[in-house]
Protein backbone atom coordinates (compact mmCIF):
# COMPACT_ATOMS: atom_id res chain seq x y z
CA UNK A 1 0.00 0.00 0.00
CA UNK A 2 0.94 4.03 -0.28
CA UNK A 3 0.17 5.39 2.63
CA UNK A 4 0.24 9.59 3.18
CA UNK A 5 0.91 11.13 6.48
CA UNK A 6 0.07 14.52 6.43
CA UNK A 7 3.39 15.72 8.63
CA UNK A 8 2.73 19.79 8.33
CA UNK A 9 2.74 19.85 11.98
CA UNK A 10 5.80 18.22 12.71
CA UNK A 11 7.97 19.19 14.87
CA UNK A 12 5.87 22.41 15.34
CA UNK A 13 6.24 22.48 18.94
CA UNK A 14 2.58 21.03 19.19
CA UNK A 15 1.27 18.06 21.01
CA UNK A 16 0.30 17.12 17.99
CA UNK A 17 3.43 17.66 16.08
CA UNK A 18 4.78 15.10 19.01
CA UNK A 19 2.51 12.74 17.81
CA UNK A 20 3.11 12.97 14.37
CA UNK A 21 6.79 12.18 14.87
CA UNK A 22 7.04 9.29 17.22
CA UNK A 23 3.95 7.63 15.01
CA UNK A 24 6.20 8.25 12.38
CA UNK A 25 9.56 6.90 13.82
CA UNK A 26 7.74 3.89 15.37
CA UNK A 27 6.10 2.84 11.85
CA UNK A 28 10.10 2.87 10.79
CA UNK A 29 10.38 -0.05 12.90
CA UNK A 30 7.61 -2.15 12.08
CA UNK A 31 8.40 -4.90 9.63
CA UNK A 32 5.91 -3.66 6.55
CA UNK A 33 5.93 -4.08 2.92
CA UNK A 34 3.74 -0.12 2.75
CA UNK A 35 5.43 2.84 0.94
CA UNK A 36 4.75 5.68 3.22
CA UNK A 37 4.87 9.34 2.07
CA UNK A 38 5.58 11.86 4.42
CA UNK A 39 4.37 15.32 3.63
CA UNK A 40 6.11 18.50 5.30
CA UNK A 41 6.52 22.16 4.80
CA UNK A 42 9.58 24.05 3.93
CA UNK A 43 9.86 24.84 7.45
CA UNK A 44 10.45 21.84 8.65
CA UNK A 45 11.82 19.35 6.04
CA UNK A 46 14.86 19.02 7.65
CA UNK A 47 13.42 18.73 10.77
CA UNK A 48 12.66 14.67 9.54
CA UNK A 49 15.23 12.68 8.23
CA UNK A 50 13.55 9.08 7.08
CA UNK A 51 15.18 5.93 8.92
CA UNK A 52 13.99 3.58 6.01
CA UNK A 53 13.68 3.62 2.48
CA UNK A 54 10.16 2.68 2.28
CA UNK A 55 9.41 6.77 3.65
CA UNK A 56 9.68 9.13 1.52
CA UNK A 57 9.57 12.95 2.09
CA UNK A 58 7.64 15.42 -0.02
CA UNK A 59 7.05 18.99 0.32
CA UNK A 60 3.87 20.72 0.72
CA UNK A 61 4.30 23.91 1.50
CA UNK A 62 0.57 24.64 2.69
CA UNK A 63 0.30 26.15 5.81
CA UNK A 64 -2.85 24.34 7.94
CA UNK A 65 -6.06 26.07 8.14
CA UNK A 66 -5.48 28.01 5.13
CA UNK A 67 -7.83 28.40 1.71
CA UNK A 68 -4.95 26.64 0.06
CA UNK A 69 -5.42 23.81 2.32
CA UNK A 70 -8.67 23.15 1.29
CA UNK A 71 -8.22 23.63 -2.74
CA UNK A 72 -4.69 23.01 -3.66
CA UNK A 73 -3.79 20.36 -0.94
CA UNK A 74 -6.32 17.42 -2.42
CA UNK A 75 -5.05 17.82 -5.87
CA UNK A 76 -1.51 17.54 -4.81
CA UNK A 77 -3.07 14.10 -2.57
CA UNK A 78 -4.36 13.21 -5.67
CA UNK A 79 -1.39 13.12 -7.66
CA UNK A 80 0.66 10.54 -5.62
CA UNK A 81 -2.30 8.15 -6.16
CA UNK A 82 -2.07 7.15 -2.34
CA UNK A 83 -4.54 3.86 -0.76
CA UNK A 84 -4.87 5.46 2.51
CA UNK A 85 -4.10 9.37 3.75
CA UNK A 86 -3.85 9.55 7.65
CA UNK A 87 -4.85 13.45 8.44
CA UNK A 88 -3.73 13.39 12.50
CA UNK A 89 -6.04 16.28 13.14
CA UNK A 90 -9.35 17.76 12.07
CA UNK A 91 -8.03 20.17 9.08
CA UNK A 92 -8.77 17.73 6.28
CA UNK A 93 -9.37 19.03 3.09
CA UNK A 94 -12.97 17.98 2.20
CA UNK A 95 -12.63 18.18 -1.37
CA UNK A 96 -10.05 15.38 -1.03
CA UNK A 97 -11.94 12.22 -2.92
CA UNK A 98 -9.38 9.36 -1.40
CA UNK A 99 -9.75 7.25 1.25
CA UNK A 100 -8.41 8.28 4.12
CA UNK A 101 -8.55 7.97 7.73
CA UNK A 102 -8.14 11.10 10.81
CA UNK A 103 -6.88 11.46 14.34
CA UNK A 104 -9.49 13.46 17.10
CA UNK A 105 -7.76 14.41 19.47
CA UNK A 106 -10.10 16.52 21.64
CA UNK A 107 -13.11 18.22 20.73
CA UNK A 108 -12.22 21.67 23.00
CA UNK A 109 -12.90 24.04 20.07
CA UNK A 110 -16.41 22.71 19.79
CA UNK A 111 -17.11 22.43 23.99
CA UNK A 112 -14.97 25.94 24.82
CA UNK A 113 -15.13 27.75 21.77
CA UNK A 114 -13.33 30.46 23.33
CA UNK A 115 -11.11 29.05 25.06
CA UNK A 116 -8.77 27.00 23.25
CA UNK A 117 -6.79 29.52 21.34
CA UNK A 118 -5.63 32.90 22.00
CA UNK A 119 -7.11 34.27 18.71
CA UNK A 120 -10.35 34.15 20.37
CA UNK A 121 -9.40 36.88 22.67
CA UNK A 122 -6.76 39.14 20.28
CA UNK A 123 -9.28 39.31 17.02
CA UNK A 124 -12.43 40.71 16.06
CA UNK A 125 -15.17 38.82 17.68
CA UNK A 126 -16.44 38.53 13.69
CA UNK A 127 -13.29 37.20 12.90
CA UNK A 128 -13.39 34.61 15.16
CA UNK A 129 -16.90 33.28 14.69
CA UNK A 130 -16.37 32.94 10.91
CA UNK A 131 -13.35 30.74 11.63
CA UNK A 132 -15.23 28.39 14.12
CA UNK A 133 -18.20 28.00 11.58
CA UNK A 134 -15.48 27.14 9.84
CA UNK A 135 -14.32 24.48 11.92
CA UNK A 136 -17.90 23.38 12.80
CA UNK A 137 -18.18 22.39 9.23
CA UNK A 138 -15.12 21.01 7.57
CA UNK A 139 -15.29 18.67 11.35
CA UNK A 140 -18.79 17.64 10.29
CA UNK A 141 -17.81 16.69 6.76
CA UNK A 142 -14.43 15.06 7.76
CA UNK A 143 -16.03 13.21 10.43
CA UNK A 144 -18.68 12.14 7.38
CA UNK A 145 -16.84 11.05 5.18
CA UNK A 146 -13.52 9.59 7.07
CA UNK A 147 -13.47 5.92 6.41
CA UNK A 148 -12.25 5.40 9.94
CA UNK A 149 -11.61 7.64 12.85
CA UNK A 150 -8.98 7.51 15.67
CA UNK A 151 -9.11 8.83 19.03
CA UNK A 152 -6.82 9.45 21.41
CA UNK A 153 -9.02 8.15 24.69
CA UNK A 154 -12.18 6.78 25.16
CA UNK A 155 -13.93 10.27 26.59
CA UNK A 156 -13.42 11.94 23.26
CA UNK A 157 -14.48 9.09 21.58
CA UNK A 158 -17.59 9.51 23.93
CA UNK A 159 -17.50 12.71 23.04
CA UNK A 160 -18.05 12.11 19.01
CA UNK A 161 -20.49 9.85 19.54
CA UNK A 162 -22.84 12.03 21.74
CA UNK A 163 -21.89 15.39 20.46
CA UNK A 164 -21.24 14.57 16.77
CA UNK A 165 -23.67 11.64 16.25
CA UNK A 166 -20.80 9.40 14.60
CA UNK A 167 -21.35 5.61 15.06
CA UNK A 168 -18.94 3.84 17.76
CA UNK A 169 -17.83 1.02 15.14
CA UNK A 170 -16.21 4.20 13.31
CA UNK A 171 -13.97 5.19 15.92
CA UNK A 172 -11.17 2.88 17.31
CA UNK A 173 -9.35 4.62 20.91
CA UNK A 174 -5.38 4.33 20.40
CA UNK A 175 -4.08 6.06 23.29
CA UNK A 176 -0.54 8.00 23.01
CA UNK A 177 2.37 7.56 24.80
CA UNK A 178 5.31 9.18 26.69
CA UNK A 179 9.40 8.99 26.67
CA UNK A 180 11.57 9.58 29.39
CA UNK A 181 12.84 13.20 29.34
CA UNK A 182 16.68 13.23 28.99
CA UNK A 183 17.94 12.94 32.44
CA UNK A 184 19.20 16.10 34.28
CA UNK A 185 20.83 15.67 38.12
CA UNK A 186 20.57 19.87 38.03
CA UNK A 187 19.31 22.93 36.21
CA UNK A 188 21.42 26.01 36.79
CA UNK A 189 18.20 27.40 35.97
CA UNK A 190 16.20 26.39 38.64
CA UNK A 191 18.94 25.79 41.20
CA UNK A 192 17.41 28.43 43.24
CA UNK A 193 14.43 26.03 43.97
CA UNK A 194 16.74 22.60 45.39
CA UNK A 195 15.52 23.02 48.89
CA UNK A 196 11.84 24.38 48.06
CA UNK A 197 8.60 23.02 48.69
CA UNK A 198 7.11 23.28 44.97
CA UNK A 199 4.40 22.57 43.38
CA UNK A 200 4.58 22.79 39.51
CA UNK A 201 2.14 23.34 36.05
CA UNK A 202 3.15 23.20 32.28
CA UNK A 203 1.40 24.31 29.31
CA UNK A 204 -0.65 26.76 27.96
CA UNK A 205 -2.60 29.10 29.97
CA UNK A 206 -6.05 28.81 28.09
CA UNK A 207 -9.13 29.66 30.21
CA UNK A 208 -10.17 25.67 30.29
CA UNK A 209 -7.04 24.76 31.54
CA UNK A 210 -8.43 26.63 35.04
CA UNK A 211 -5.26 28.19 36.02
CA UNK A 212 -7.17 30.17 37.89
CA UNK A 213 -8.91 27.79 39.95
CA UNK A 214 -5.40 26.40 40.92
CA UNK A 215 -4.67 30.11 41.84
CA UNK A 216 -6.77 30.47 44.52
CA UNK A 217 -6.10 27.11 45.55
CA UNK A 218 -2.30 27.64 45.90
CA UNK A 219 -3.45 30.88 47.65
CA UNK A 220 -5.23 28.90 50.70
CA UNK A 221 -2.40 26.37 50.79
CA UNK A 222 -0.05 29.43 51.62
CA UNK A 223 -1.80 29.64 54.59
CA UNK A 224 -0.57 26.69 56.11
CA UNK A 225 2.46 26.47 54.36
CA UNK A 226 3.87 30.08 53.61
CA UNK A 227 7.22 28.66 52.30
CA UNK A 228 5.90 26.92 49.69
CA UNK A 229 6.29 27.72 45.65
CA UNK A 230 4.10 26.88 42.90
CA UNK A 231 6.24 26.76 39.68
CA UNK A 232 4.38 27.64 36.28
CA UNK A 233 5.69 26.62 32.56
CA UNK A 234 4.55 27.68 29.62
CA UNK A 235 5.23 29.55 26.42
CA UNK A 236 4.26 33.27 27.06
CA UNK A 237 1.10 34.44 24.89
CA UNK A 238 -2.12 36.28 25.24
CA UNK A 239 -3.35 33.62 28.41
CA UNK A 240 -0.30 33.20 30.09
CA UNK A 241 -0.06 37.25 30.22
CA UNK A 242 -3.35 37.30 31.91
CA UNK A 243 -2.25 34.70 34.15
CA UNK A 244 0.93 36.94 35.34
CA UNK A 245 -1.60 39.82 35.95
CA UNK A 246 -3.56 37.61 38.01
CA UNK A 247 -0.53 36.55 40.34
CA UNK A 248 0.07 39.85 40.69
CA UNK A 249 -3.79 41.10 41.56
CA UNK A 250 -3.53 37.87 43.99
CA UNK A 251 -0.80 39.22 46.22
CA UNK A 252 1.16 35.77 45.07
CA UNK A 253 4.27 37.35 43.50
CA UNK A 254 6.57 36.32 46.12
CA UNK A 255 4.92 32.37 45.63
CA UNK A 256 4.10 31.68 42.38
CA UNK A 257 6.89 31.84 39.44
CA UNK A 258 6.50 31.93 36.07
CA UNK A 259 9.04 30.36 33.62
CA UNK A 260 8.04 30.92 30.45
CA UNK A 261 9.26 27.98 28.20
CA UNK A 262 11.69 25.47 29.10
CA UNK A 263 13.98 23.15 27.89
CA UNK A 264 13.43 19.34 28.28
CA UNK A 265 16.11 18.63 30.93
CA UNK A 266 14.66 21.51 32.99
CA UNK A 267 11.65 19.70 32.81
CA UNK A 268 12.52 16.11 33.76
CA UNK A 269 14.40 18.23 36.90
CA UNK A 270 10.96 19.71 37.58
CA UNK A 271 9.30 16.01 37.56
CA UNK A 272 12.09 14.99 39.73
CA UNK A 273 12.18 17.52 42.42
CA UNK A 274 8.44 18.57 42.79
CA UNK A 275 6.17 17.92 45.34
CA UNK A 276 3.65 17.24 42.70
CA UNK A 277 2.26 17.84 39.01
CA UNK A 278 -1.05 20.02 39.72
CA UNK A 279 -3.61 18.94 36.99
CA UNK A 280 -6.20 21.66 37.39
CA UNK A 281 -8.04 21.38 33.70
CA UNK A 282 -12.06 21.25 33.09
CA UNK A 283 -11.36 19.57 29.72
CA UNK A 284 -8.34 17.37 28.10
CA UNK A 285 -8.52 15.05 25.45
CA UNK A 286 -5.53 12.97 26.94
CA UNK A 287 -3.18 14.59 29.55
CA UNK A 288 0.07 13.81 28.35
CA UNK A 289 2.44 15.28 31.21
CA UNK A 290 0.35 12.86 33.84
CA UNK A 291 2.39 10.28 32.49
CA UNK A 292 5.69 12.00 31.56
CA UNK A 293 4.55 12.68 35.42
CA UNK A 294 4.55 8.93 36.28
CA UNK A 295 7.53 8.01 34.06
CA UNK A 296 9.59 10.60 36.17
CA UNK A 297 8.44 9.62 39.55
CA UNK A 298 6.00 12.68 40.30
CA UNK A 299 2.93 12.58 42.00
CA UNK A 300 -0.02 13.84 39.76
CA UNK A 301 -2.94 15.62 41.65
CA UNK A 302 -5.76 15.97 38.99
CA UNK A 303 -8.98 17.03 38.27
CA UNK A 304 -11.72 14.79 38.48
CA UNK A 305 -12.86 14.27 35.34
CA UNK A 306 -13.16 11.59 32.60
CA UNK A 307 -10.13 12.11 29.89
CA UNK A 308 -7.83 12.02 33.45
CA UNK A 309 -9.48 9.54 35.14
CA UNK A 310 -8.76 7.29 32.20
CA UNK A 311 -5.32 7.78 32.06
CA UNK A 312 -4.47 7.90 35.23
CA UNK A 313 -6.37 5.53 37.08
CA UNK A 314 -5.52 4.71 40.52
CA UNK A 315 -2.45 6.95 40.21
CA UNK A 316 -3.63 10.36 40.92
CA UNK A 317 -4.98 11.96 43.84
CA UNK A 318 -8.28 13.66 42.36
CA UNK A 319 -10.08 16.96 43.03
CA UNK A 320 -13.04 18.72 41.81
CA UNK A 321 -11.83 21.28 39.17
CA UNK A 322 -14.49 23.95 39.98
CA UNK A 323 -13.90 24.07 43.64
CA UNK A 324 -10.47 25.59 44.35
CA UNK A 325 -10.77 24.64 47.99
CA UNK A 326 -10.71 20.77 47.17
CA UNK A 327 -7.78 21.44 44.94
CA UNK A 328 -6.48 23.17 47.82
CA UNK A 329 -7.09 20.10 50.07
CA UNK A 330 -5.61 17.95 47.43
CA UNK A 331 -2.16 19.92 47.58
CA UNK A 332 -2.32 20.26 51.27
CA UNK A 333 -3.00 16.27 51.72
CA UNK A 334 0.30 15.97 50.02
CA UNK A 335 2.55 18.44 52.12
CA UNK A 336 0.99 16.97 55.28
CA UNK A 337 0.90 12.91 54.59
CA UNK A 338 4.25 11.67 53.24
CA UNK A 339 3.04 8.27 52.49
CA UNK A 340 0.57 8.84 50.40
CA UNK A 341 3.23 10.61 48.04
CA UNK A 342 4.86 7.50 48.00
CA UNK A 343 1.70 5.36 47.61
CA UNK A 344 1.30 7.54 44.31
CA UNK A 345 4.78 7.65 43.04
CA UNK A 346 4.60 3.54 43.33
CA UNK A 347 1.02 3.49 41.19
CA UNK A 348 1.91 6.05 38.63
CA UNK A 349 5.66 3.94 37.85
CA UNK A 350 2.91 0.74 37.15
CA UNK A 351 0.26 3.20 35.41
CA UNK A 352 3.25 4.62 33.21
CA UNK A 353 3.87 0.92 31.47
CA UNK A 354 0.11 1.25 30.24
CA UNK A 355 1.08 3.58 27.33
CA UNK A 356 3.48 2.59 24.26
CA UNK A 357 4.46 4.31 21.21
CA UNK A 358 5.31 1.16 19.28
CA UNK A 359 1.57 -0.57 20.36
CA UNK A 360 -0.09 3.37 18.95
CA UNK A 361 2.08 2.80 15.68
CA UNK A 362 1.01 -1.03 15.18
CA UNK A 363 -2.62 -0.16 16.22
CA UNK A 364 -2.45 3.08 13.67
CA UNK A 365 -1.31 0.55 10.95
CA UNK A 366 -3.77 -1.78 11.66
CA UNK A 367 -6.22 0.91 10.46
CA UNK A 368 -4.52 1.85 7.62
CA UNK A 369 -4.87 -2.10 6.59
CA UNK A 370 -8.55 -2.19 7.17
CA UNK A 371 -9.79 1.38 6.01
CA UNK A 372 -7.92 1.41 2.51
CA UNK A 373 -11.10 -1.09 0.60
CA UNK A 374 -13.42 1.20 -1.51
CA UNK A 375 -16.45 1.02 0.54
Amino acid sequence: MRIGIDARMYDEGLGIGRYIAKLIAHLERMDSADTYIIFLTRKNWDSYHPGHERFVKKCVNIRWYSPSEQFLLPLILLWHRLDCMHFPHMNVPIAYPGAFVMTIHDLILLKHPLSATSASSTRHPLIHTIKHWCYRIILRIALRRARHIITISQSVKNDLVGLCSVASERISVIYEAADPLPAQESCARLSRFSNTQFFFRAGNAYPHKNLEGLLRAFQRVRRTAPHGVLLLCGQEDYFQKKVLSRINKLGLSDAVVHLGSVSDACLAWLYAHAIAYVFPSFEEGFGLPAVEAFLHGCPVLASDIPSLREVCGDAALYFNPYDSDDIAKAMESLLNKPSTRHQLIARGSRRAQSFSWERLARETAGVYARYTAPL
